[in-house]
């Protein structure tokens, strides 16, 4: 009788490759691996899982992650909020802002947006080394890999400038993504909204493009603009996209604003289109009409010229001030449906609107939002109600869609730190389970597609070898659920709460939650492309 280290028995499997429907079977796992799939009743098992009832999936796979650039894979390593999830593997260095490589000290400002970066030691300026760091602490819970993040890049061969990268600048650049795709980065994101990315011409984008295509890598984008200028925002990237004939893949699809929640269906259609003419292009969302951002971004673009300073010193000036408060009049925000998540040593502010913060400080929100930007040196993240329900079910029918949660790793300790993380770092795939594909509730999908947005499909997409489905021979990552008890229990009011109705998590091949509790030790391995 042969003895695997693990059975799990019983379960309604879904193995990820979305052409399947939930099928009965067992799984025998041995060092790691996945090496049964089907009736081994007669089988035995250093350790026996019973699955009967549940549905037992590939580990879910997090394609859009900020626990690097959050520092919470060193600060908070056990990464609770996604294990209770039932997230095997995160992708980072999203957004256009990752770890390495570092060209200089002042690299790593590019993620200073959203953390302290005082907290850890960085001891690395290679991708590879930063790997090698990773694999010395043996303290990863979850697989991690990375994308290469321009803004990091640029950042570093243009020392904090901002202005248009020259010829050779743009070479430099183009040595480090090759450099760093080479020693293992899955591709390179882009995160043009950003100080550190906003005066990026169509020559550095050609030349990141070209990077990502020659190592067969996707190139990851947060949109220039995803408001009033969606679908020129769209369709620059798509041009270029068509012309490299890279692998583009679009982070966090959504139209923010109400006046332009109607352009989400037109980009639709161009991404349908481009994809008719030959054009690679995938994209992600996240399963909340409500998004996090940092609070600078909602200026115009010619309010955000410049580097930091450059910024702060606009907002300080009178008739400049005076300027971009007309143009937030203009733009019709609706203030009752921000809220500040993350202020710097300001913990009185968090979980208040910029509405109520002026009516208290007798001002309008305009030049409240002014004053708050100005008193915590740009950096404040806020809850942004003010995207449409009806897009994001579009967006998730959609075959090109894939789930990310857009957020980081954290545990129930952190709330003492001050900050409010958005729900979906601890709830966006158990919401994405228990609201679209449940029939007791919208039934947008099947739990065939929706366990294959989450699993299969992003682990094809972003080439993640091995992972990703349940088959003879990958690696045991493995989410066991209740289908009818999986729910996340955080709120924007309160967003620290674990996740129920995920049983068991195994990754590579080790339990690391069982019976909804976390177990000691990390199994977690460093993915390289």
């Amino acid at each position: 009788m042969y003895m695997y280290d693990v059975l799990i028995k019983g379960g309604t499997v879904f193995d990820g490759t979305g052409k399947k429907d939930g099928f009965v079977a067992d799984i025998g796992i041995t060092d790691g691996l996945i090496k049964d799939v089907g009736d081994l009743k007669n089988a035995s098992a250093k350790k026996n899982i019973n699955a009967d009832g549940l549905f037992v999936s590939p580990g879910f796979i997090d394609i859009l992650n900020h626990s690097d650039t959050y520092l919470t894979l060193f600060t908070i390593p056990k990464q609770n909020s996604l294990v209770s999830q039932g997230v095997t593997t995160i992708i980072g260095g999203n957004c256009g802002s990752s770890l390495a490589p570092l060209v200089s000290g002042n690299a790593l400002e590019s993620v200073q947006k959203w953390t302290d970066t005082s907290q850890i030691n960085v001891d690395w300026l290679r991708t590879s080394e930063l790997f090698d760091v990773l694999k010395k602490k043996n303290m990863l819970s979850l697989n991690f890999g990375t994308l290469t993040g321009y803004g990091t890049v640029r950042h570093g061969v243009l020392k904090n400038e901002s202005k248009k990268a020259t010829a050779q600048e743009i070479e430099s650049a183009r040595f480090l993504l090759d450099q760093s795709q080479d020693e293992g980065s899955f591709g390179i994101s882009s995160g043009l909204v950003h100080s550190d990315e906003k005066n990026t011409s169509e020559d550095e984008l050609r030349s990141a493009l070209l990077s990502a295509k020659k190592h067969d890598n996707v190139f990851a984008i947060h949109l220039r603009n995803e408001a009033d200028k969606l679908l020129n925002s769209l369709k620059e990237i798509l041009v270029l996209a068509e012309e490299s004939k890279a692998k583009l893949h679009i982070s966090h699809l959504k139209a923010l604003g109400k006046d332009n929640w109607d352009k989400f269906s037109l980009a639709l259609e161009e991404i349908d289109k481009a994809r008719s003419r030959g054009i690679d292009v995938t994209f992600d969302v996240f399963p909340y009409a409500s998004n996090g951002m940092s609070l600078y971004t909602v200026l115009r673009r010619w309010a955000r010229e410049g580097n930091k300073k450059d910024v702060i010193k606009r907002l300080s000036d009178p008739k400049e001030s005076e300027k971009i408060e007309k143009d937030l009049k203009e733009m019709s925000l609706n203030y009752k449906k921000i809220t500040i998540a993350s202020f710097p040593g300001e913990k009185i502010f968090l979980g208040k609107t910029i509405d109520s913060i002026a009516e208290n400080w007798g001002v309008p929100p305009e030049r409240a939002v002014i004053d708050i930007l100005l008193a915590s040196n740009l950096k404040v993240i806020v809850f942004a109600h003010i995207m449409s329900e009806e897009n994001l079910q579009s967006s998730i029918k959609h075959p090109l869609s894939m789930i990310a949660s857009d957020g980081a790793g954290y545990d129930l300790d952190y709330q003492k730190v001050g900050d409010m993380p958005h729900p979906r770092a601890f709830g966006a795939f158990t919401r994405f389970l228990r609201k679209y594909p449940n029939p007791k509730n919208q039934n947008i999908i099947s739990y065939k597609d929706a366990i294959y947005k989450i699993t299969g499909y992003p682990a094809e997409r972003f080439g993640i070898k091995n992972r990703g489905c349940i088959k003879k021979n990958y690696f045991a990552d493995i989410t066991i659920f209740d289908p009818n008890t999986i729910e996340e229990l955080t709120t924007f009011e309160y967003p620290f709460e674990y996740s129920v109705g995920v049983a068991d998590v195994l990754i590579n091949g080790s339990l690391i939650y069982e019976n909804g509790k976390f177990l000691e030790g990390f199994y977690g391995e460093v993915l390289k492309k």
